[in-house]
């Protein structure tokens, strides 16, 4: 799939264009406006998009304060990245599991699943899970 970009620093187009043949997606890190930016990349370039990895969270923790996933950040994320036609996947930064070094996650230490938020990106997937039928189902001969 080639490199991963960041969305936010300047990218010389040239970079991309010299990337396009040789990729069958651009992949892009994104922690300010991942539904903007992959937007454009996919109009500019006709590529697939892949946001491979972004998130809502406070970066910068006190020691032994926890920082949650934004649930419902991710399911309006989501719900925007699906109405992009180009638009390929989704990685939750910081999707997995917390601890003492790394204060973030969707499990506590002991595996607990964060009771708020994984409910609500659930959800939001589901959503999305019964999108995709409904959208097959329709083009479907």
């Amino acid at each position: 799939m080639g490199d991963r970009y960041e969305a936010n620093a300047p990218i010389a187009i040239e970079v991309i264009e010299s990337a396009l043949p040789y990729v069958d997606v651009l992949s892009f890190q994104d922690f300010r406006q991942p539904v903007e930016h992959l937007k454009r990349w996919y109009e500019r370039t006709g590529k697939p998009v892949l946001l491979a990895d972004a998130a809502r969270i406070k970066w910068q923790t006190a020691p032994g304060e926890f920082t949650p996933n934004d649930g419902q950040w991710y399911a309006a994320t989501l719900k925007q990245l699906f109405d992009n036609p180009g638009c390929v996947g989704f990685h939750l930064c910081g999707a997995y599991q917390r601890n003492d070094a790394r204060r973030y996650g969707l499990l506590d230490e002991l595996e607990r699943p964060d009771p708020v938020n994984v409910p609500l990106i659930q959800a939001a997937n589901r959503d999305i899970a019964q999108r995709l039928v409904r959208r097959f189902e329709t083009a479907a001969p």
